[in-house]
């Protein structure tokens, strides 16, 4: 049995197919002991904007999308004004 094969041209040529871009987003947590603590609030923050900033990412409705927390870093952040309000945080993520 053979199996045919072919080549059509894309509709876009050689350039990336337009993407929509979203003009903002809501994220929710999933309830946890973890994600609900207050404790952890900038330390979350601060990993989803990583997550965020560190490449580009596709993502569509109903996703879901595991943000790693490392707990014992959590007293780091709270020491460490520096670091930023979690309320700066929330502004960027509106």
């Amino acid at each position: 049995m053979t199996t045919r094969i072919s080549l059509r041209p894309s509709p876009f040529g050689s350039r990336q197919p337009a993407i929509p871009i979203a003009r903002g987003v809501t994220i929710a947590r999933v309830a946890s002991p973890v994600a609900v603590d207050r404790a952890y609030q900038t330390l979350f923050l601060h990993s989803l904007k990583s997550f965020f900033d560190s490449d580009k990412r596709l993502v569509k409705n109903g996703d879901i999308i595991a943000i790693p927390l490392d707990t014992d870093a959590a007293n780091h952040y709270e020491a460490n004004p520096e670091r930023g309000d979690p309320d700066d945080y929330k502004a960027e993520f509106k």
